[in-house]
């Protein structure tokens, strides 16, 4: 029994045996007879918030529940009775992995089926709730989006209707504190403790993993040097492209640029200069085109774009002309000012049954054309050395 001031004023036989004491330290501060911060031990004390608490027995490995309760003490002084039970090791080894979750990046979260029990700081981290606001909620899953909830529960159900097991592992959204989403992965196991059934629930914050794949991604499919896409993912676009044309009856063009004399640029600026005129080249066409429109590198100085929609070969060639016309102002690379010229093969798809692979041959072979017969936009573009 404590006093208003937290001072041991009583102990009984039990107390001395448990805490191996041969006469109880009357008249000492609980918290230093429990070895106590001051957070628990405001717990114990009256006015305090009398929610148990676990601590060890000073000198020994023995831990303890300590259970407050507001007594009357003679002369109407306000005093607290301590009740101490000894928790059993299994619990106390329980007690220990719950702490140890709090050192995981990976959020966990205990629950019975109908509460939570336990959730460790990442979890608060990720959900971006306090501790107590997630241990009040009846269940997490709430915070998940709606979308996300139906969606779920609809796998369940429908997979259990079936006789399948549903999976215990789901990639899914929630909404954190303050209304902003996280993609998250959750992983849900059913765990007998005690004779008592337990949710174990990890969560994995994605984002992460998720921004390393999508930049694994973009650079596997775009050329590191302009941006621009490389083969695989213009193929990709350009047979999308082509099918919308065959589907709605449109025309688009398929242009195949090439530089003129690149590697004097390379052989004698050196590479560094051939780098950042290529990079200039690509945002040239860049901006002459529309948004919509596709310009990749297929490597070295050669460079495709897909444009939908063109109508007719008038319009194709206008914009190889303006294209053509933009790569062959000065570039100024910071170290010297060149000027490059662009030969283009212009090939129409859409109202034909050529494969997309045929389609880039003879626009191959169009640009290779337009090379040999120094037709590079006459007029506009200096002719092409005969030398290339």
């Amino acid at each position: 029994m404590v006093d208003a001031d937290g001072v041991l004023v009583e102990a009984n036989p039990g107390v001395c045996a448990l805490f191996g004491w041969d006469t109880a330290p009357l008249g000492s501060r609980v918290a230093d007879v429990l070895g106590l911060a001051p957070g628990p031990a405001g717990a114990l004390v009256p006015g305090g918030t009398m929610q148990p608490v676990e601590c060890t027995v000073p000198g020994t490995s023995t831990a303890v529940e300590v259970t407050p309760a507001p007594v009357t003490l003679p002369d109407d002084v306000s005093g607290v009775v301590l009740h101490f039970r000894r928790i059993p090791t299994d619990r106390r080894f329980e007690q220990m992995v719950l702490e140890a979750h709090d050192l995981l990046g990976e959020g966990v979260i205990v629950g019975d089926g109908r509460r939570v029990l336990h959730v460790n700081d990442a979890a608060c981290r990720i959900f971006g709730y306090r501790r107590e606001d997630l241990l009040v909620m009846p269940s997490l899953f709430d915070l998940f989006r709606p979308d996300e909830q139906e969606r779920i529960t609809g796998t369940i159900a429908a997979m259990t209707a079936s006789g399948l097991t549903p999976p215990d592992r789901w990639e899914t959204v929630i909404v954190r504190a303050g209304g902003d989403e996280l993609e998250v992965e959750v992983s849900i196991k059913a765990v007998v403790a005690h004779d008592a059934t337990r949710t174990l629930t990890i969560i994995r914050d994605n984002s992460e993993r998720r921004r390393a794949e999508q930049e694994l991604t973009r650079r596997a499919l775009h050329d590191d040097l302009t941006g621009l896409p490389l083969r695989a993912l213009f193929s990709d676009r350009f047979r999308r492209a082509l099918a919308r044309a065959r589907r709605d009856g449109t025309v688009g063009a398929l242009l195949f640029c090439d530089l003129d004399g690149f590697k004097s640029v390379n052989d004698e600026l050196g590479h560094l200069v051939g780098d950042i005129v290529l990079v200039a080249v690509a945002e040239r066409i860049r901006r002459t085109v529309r948004d919509q429109d596709t310009v990749a590198r297929l490597g070295g100085d050669e460079f495709v774009v897909v444009c939908e929609g063109i109508d007719d070969r008038a319009r194709a060639d206008d914009l190889a002309h303006r294209i053509a016309a933009a790569v062959s102002e000065p570039i100024d690379t910071g170290l010297a000012t060149t000027s490059i010229t662009l030969s283009i093969g212009v090939q129409l798809f859409g109202a034909d049954q050529l494969e997309p692979g045929e389609h880039l041959h003879q626009a191959d072979q169009a640009m290779y054309a337009t090379k040999r017969s120094r037709r590079v936009v006459e007029g506009v573009v200096p002719p092409v050395d005969p030398a290339v």
